[in-house]
């Protein structure tokens, strides 16, 4: 009998929070008419890591499951999603940010 709390043989244990999607490396990318003003409500939310601006679409960390709540509040501002995805960061890219490096050359060609 294995003690209390710890998983079965071969079975790694859970850890963190699952509502932290920074360690999983996913966001929410959303299309929205003007951009900087949402960007600008959405930092008000509590659940809301980070948020960056690229391309005219929004970056967001934040819990995939709370992609209505944040649609919501630009609702409320007058400002309406006209897209929203769930995507994963790469491999690379958690790299990156992790250690603030820039993509070397042999990176752009891909």
């Amino acid at each position: 009998m294995r003690p209390r709390g710890h998983p079965p043989p071969g079975k790694a244990p859970s850890r963190g929070n699952r509502e932290r999607p920074s360690e999983t490396g996913s966001f929410l990318e959303i299309q929205v008419s003007d951009p900087e003003r949402a960007a600008a409500i959405i930092r008000t939310l509590p659940f809301v890591q980070r948020v960056s601006v690229q391309d005219e679409r929004l970056s967001v960390v934040a819990p995939e499951e709370r992609g209505a709540d944040i649609s919501r509040a630009l609702g409320d501002a007058g400002l309406y999603v006209t897209a929203m995805a769930a995507r994963q960061t790469s491999l690379e890219d958690a790299f990156l940010e992790l250690t603030d490096a820039e993509p070397g050359p042999e990176a752009e060609g891909d």
